[in-house]
């Protein structure tokens, strides 16, 4: 299963490939720019998106999502303590979880297979 993990945090991207990588085929955006293109030439299931990210936020990147690819569960990932925007999101982006950074590896697994189990049934 594709997962598109959306950061401007290359290390994050790196880190996120390597915790995540023996179970899902990880792919990696810097930019919204970048993570449009990946959607466009692949298969991608879940969508992980950063909030703030160069050339748009993560609410407006994951709005796209939804619009362009309504099946693709999306989740949301700040470090923002921020309570309105994850009302935000999860109103109009219909987001199925939200991550806090710095997220725990077991229950970001947790979350990546229930987010699998959902689009086998989309």
């Amino acid at each position: 299963m594709n997962i598109l993990f959306v950061d401007d945090d290359k290390v994050l991207g790196f880190l996120f490939k390597r915790a995540f990588g023996d179970h899902f085929n990880i792919l990696f955006a810097k930019d919204t720019t970048e993570a449009i293109e990946i959607l466009a030439e692949n298969e991608v299931k879940v969508v992980l998106s950063d909030h703030h990210l160069p050339g748009a936020t993560g609410i407006e990147f994951l709005k796209l999502v939804k619009e362009k690819y309504p099946k693709t569960i999306r989740i949301f990932v700040t470090g923002s303590e921020n309570i309105e925007i994850r009302e935000q999101a999860e109103k109009e982006c219909e987001i199925s979880y939200f991550v806090s950074k710095p997220w725990d590896e077991a229950e970001l697994m947790k979350i990546l297979k229930e987010a699998e189990e959902m689009s086998s049934h989309n």
